[in-house]
């Protein structure tokens, strides 16, 4: 059995989230601190444990309209046969809500589940359950008259809640209550959290990876055969000394002696006492956790202590003794059938550096889908661009948080974009606030500097803006991964008309050849390209060189229009040459000719586009350069709410 779909209400900022995880048995949900992530972990957490929650884990932007509503059905006739419908209503949309689709596969034995079966269509192979964290009726009906007096606060109210579980048909509308422990033994959790303390034996003076490397054993089937072994030789060597003599003569014949006066003091007969060693599998294990230690093979015989390693491979030999720990419990039970065997991990990259965040996914998802451990089921949480970068895009969910309010974003339909080089830019985009989507390495670096230094763009520094070089052919690649992840993203492009236009008519009339125009506008006529762009109204923006730009058709044509050199006007040859030498820009004249356009200027040093750019920074015309159609896209993504 695995969890196919999880729709969370009203907790914390998990306000409405429904998670899809379909046939998947690992997923991995990705995003920046605080956008609920570890929300996910804590509810299944407290829902299995039976926990009470908090006032504080209620989705604050619903407590207004919780009390509003609490109030107003106080104020009804509670006798009245509406008031019970109204309270249910209350409930369905105020409670913290969970509901859980849980599948099971056909050749699964369900006699323990099929209780809870309510839907029996062919094909359909899925238990519902719904679990409510409510105000109890029986709470309102006896403070009704009190609270319908005096202003009382959410706090105090939802102090009161209780955890109620069904299970449903599949529309979770036909409800049948069973108790919170009855649905909590259809689970087998293993969390591995990412505030837990995995060096804490180290604090202790113990070993961490030998108490790891023995609580695996435990759970294999060679544990009883280990453990009288070591207490049959253990008890040997005891036996062949004098320990049994030395106890007996330092402790119980002293205590013999004491027994004796008892004896004549109170006329009991209390039995004599002897020793006797019997050392029990717990005494093994404790013996084996003061005692066992992990070493690593050292140079020239020279071995070295598991604390003498670096934490992160530390950690990740503890982290593969957890999990294989686990997966063993659940061997030795000889079914993987009627429970849900659900591995969490929360930030593994708390534990482990950069180089070993991607060693430890591949080995992990390579451990949980052999044949043998099908029935585990995975899910990862992460804010790390290294693990997202080794995840299948299909085992992605992407979540963000706006104002108090997280949204979650699956990748699984994004297939095209599996391509390595897509993926590098993927796992920025998951994390980013804003995107920008840039051609060449020149722009990157104009970008940067104009935003860091231009204090108009100040509140864009603030923002975790992802740049993504797609050069002059592939921006429309990324339009469903900004579509599904609704960030706020500009096209910086060029407009690529032909170069055999020299007029503006011919230019307006011209097509352009960037496919970006044809895939986010559906034109490639230059005139309609630049109407449509001034009244895109989307998450997404292209901005490209315009009429402001003196037609200009790369960055480089732009910048020199900005500095009074317009594409179409002829200026001598020796005039470049001074212009040249009294600006410090660094590039080429052709050597052929004697009058040259900046078109031509910026063709012939095609080779040496970087170190114009830099030129233009040392000296000092970033900001009279500056482009028109920059210079209006970065002023409105600096204006798009994050």
């Amino acid at each position: 059995m695995y969890i196919k779909n999880l729709q969370i209400q009203n907790y914390k900022q998990l306000e409405e989230i429904n998670l899809n995880f379909k046939k998947d048995r690992a997923k991995v949900v990705a995003g920046e601190n605080n956008s609920g992530k570890t929300s996910i972990i804590r509810l299944i957490q407290e829902i299995v444990g039976s926990r009470k929650l908090k006032p504080m884990e209620y989705s604050i932007l619903k407590r207004p309209q919780f009390e509003e509503e609490l109030k107003s059905l106080v104020n009804e006739d509670i006798n009245s046969d509406e008031w019970e419908k109204k309270y249910q209503i209350f409930t369905d949309k105020f409670s913290i809500q969970v509901k859980f689709e849980i599948e099971y596969e056909e050749y699964e034995n369900i006699s323990e589940i099929a209780g809870y079966l309510m839907d029996l269509e062919p094909g359909r192979n899925s238990i519902y359950f719904l679990l409510q964290c409510i105000i109890p009726k029986r709470i309102i009906l006896e403070n009704v008259e009190q609270w319908k007096n005096e202003v009382f606060s959410f706090d105090n109210v939802f102090a009161h809640n209780e955890w109620h579980c069904y299970y449903t048909d599949f529309q979770f509308l036909n409800r049948k209550e069973i108790s919170l422990k009855d649905f909590s033994k259809l689970f087998n959790i293993e969390v591995i959290s990412a505030n837990k303390e995995i060096l804490d034996q180290e604090k202790k003076g113990r070993e961490s990876i030998a108490t790891h490397t023995i609580g695996y054993l435990k759970e294999t089937k060679e544990w009883d055969e280990t453990y009288k072994e070591i207490a049959t030789v253990t008890k040997d060597a005891i036996d062949g000394t004098d320990i049994n003599a030395t106890i007996r003569e330092k402790s119980i014949e002293n205590l013999q002696a004491f027994l004796k006066k008892v004896r004549e003091t109170t006329g009991e007969n209390p039995l004599e006492l002897f020793t006797s060693i019997k050392l029990e599998s717990k005494n093994i294990e404790d013996l084996l956790n003061g005692g066992l230690k992990v070493l690593f093979k050292g140079p020239k015989d020279h071995d070295l202590d598991e604390f003498s390693q670096g934490l992160g491979y530390s950690n990740l030999v503890k982290m593969h003794l957890v999990i294989e720990t686990f997966i063993e419990k659940i061997k030795q039970k000889n079914s993987l059938e009627n429970k849900v065997h659900l591995m969490i991990i929360e930030e593994p990259e708390a534990h482990l550096h950069p180089q070993m965040q991607r060693v430890f996914m591949e080995y992990l998802y390579e451990k949980i889908e052999t044949v043998e451990n099908k029935g585990i089921q995975l899910l990862v949480t992460s804010h790390s661009r290294e693990i997202v970068q080794v995840t299948r895009l299909k085992d992605v969910i992407v979540f963000k948080n706006k104002h108090y309010k997280t949204s979650a974003h699956e990748l699984n339909e994004i297939v095209d974009m599996e391509n390595f080089l897509y993926k590098i830019n993927i796992s920025d985009l998951v994390f980013a606030d804003k995107a920008i989507l840039y051609e060449g390495d020149t722009e990157r670096m104009y970008l940067e500097y104009i935003i860091k230094t231009n204090e108009k763009f100040r509140k864009l520094r603030q923002s975790y803006i992802a740049y993504i070089q797609v050069g002059g052919a592939y921006a429309h690649k990324y339009k469903n991964i900004l579509t599904t992840l609704k960030i706020p993203t500009l096209i910086i492009t060029d407009i690529d008309y032909g170069l055999e236009c020299k007029s503006k008519k011919e230019v307006l009339e011209s097509e352009s050849t960037n496919a970006a125009f044809k895939e986010f506008l559906e034109t490639k006529n230059v005139e309609q390209i630049f109407i449509e762009i001034k009244s895109m109204d989307s998450t997404i923006k292209i901005v490209t060189q315009g009429l402001e730009d003196g037609l200009a058709r790369t960055l480089e044509e732009a910048m020199f229009n900005r500095l009074g050199f317009n594409v179409f006007d002829r200026h001598l040859k020796e005039d470049w040459k001074k212009i040249r030498n009294l600006s410090g820009l660094n590039f080429t004249v052709p050597r052929e000719g004697n009058c040259f356009t900046s078109r031509d200027i910026v063709k012939s040093s095609e080779n040496k586009k970087v170190d114009f750019m830099y030129s233009v920074i040392a000296a000092g015309l970033h900001e009279r350069a500056l482009p028109i159609y920059i210079e209006e896209g970065l002023e409105w993504i600096q204006q798009q709410k994050i």
